[in-house]
Parts: C-alpha cells; structure tokens; sequence
C-alpha cells in the first residue's frame, strides 16, 4: 500500500507476469488517496520463489510503497458457506459502532463476512454507508430472522438497512 498514483497495477501485474504468476484472487482499492491491494497469486513452473520476492521488494522501493509478501497458510481451509451470498445494506448518521454492531449481529446468525466497504459522505449531517457481502456458514439461522434481527437494529442505529440477495455474474 502506498500514495495512489496511476501505474500502480500495471506496475504489480507486469512483475506478477514477468515471473510466471497467476492472480487468483485480488482487491485492489484507495483509501482516502492510498493505493491498497491484497491479492492472492499461483505461482507458475518458472517461478522462482527468491527472485519473484526480490521483484516484489524492488517494486515496492521503486514506488514508495508498503509491501509485505509470503505464503499463504492453510490456503485449502476456506470458509465453507453456502454459497449463495447476500448484500447487506446500512444507511444512516455516521455514529460510532456502526461497523461493529451490524457485524456483530451477522456473525451471531452465522453469517459469514466476505467483502465489506465504508464511505463516509461528508455534509451538514454526515452520512455513513456500510455494504456487507456475506454467506451464510453450515450453522447460520434462517435469512428472515437475520433480516429480522438487523430491521430491529437499524430502528435502534436510525440506520436504513437492507438485506437481499446478490446476483452472481461470471467472469
């Protein structure tokens, strides 16, 4: 992570290319100006470990950024859902616990996290905007009584929330 400024990905995605490595999975986003990513890669036949993490170092200096690169532990021992994912919606006042509260009641429902993202909008009354994907684990509670459940907190948060199913669009 680093100063956002364009060239990052191209960047990233040509030393990824230079030594045989696949993306498999990334994120990629700015953050009040800074550049953030977390990606996972495949490395390729050609790959060799120790200079692909040279490549990475040298990336990193070349463009001021922050870098931290390693093996993933236990890559094979994902989450298990369900599959079918949800989008959760939060809408309201910015307050403190927000985040944590909606979370809190997801994780209590058996519900996975999978992707969040916060914006604050800056005004006379800022306004703040929580989306939450998320997947329901082998033990999750039914989606009406979680649905019920962040209806009751939203009325107590003053929050707009919503719940409801994501389409799934392939690549």
């Amino acid at each position: 992570m680093g100063q956002d400024r364009p060239g990052i990905v191209a960047a990233l995605s040509k030393v990824l290319y230079e030594h045989d490595c696949n993306l498999s999975d990334s994120s990629m986003t700015i953050l009040a100006g800074q550049f953030a990513v977390v990606l996972i890669l495949e490395t390729g036949s050609k790959t060799e470990p120790e200079a692909l993490s040279a490549a990475i170092d040298k990336l990193g200096e070349d463009w001021h950024l922050q870098v931290k690169a390693g093996p993933v532990e236990d890559f094979e021992e994902a989450f298990s859902g369900s599959g079918a994912s949800l989008l959760v919606s939060v809408y309201g006042a910015d307050q403190a616990g927000i985040t944590w509260k909606v979370a809190e009641n997801i994780a209590k429902y058996g519900y996975n996290v999978t992707d969040l993202s916060t914006r604050k909008i800056e005004g006379s009354a800022p306004v703040y905007i929580l989306l939450l994907e998320i997947e329901a684990g082998p033990e999750a509670k039914s989606r009406t009584e979680l649905d019920g459940a962040l209806q009751k907190l939203g009325k107590e948060l003053g929050c707009s929330v919503t719940l409801k199913e994501v389409e799934s669009s392939e690549l």
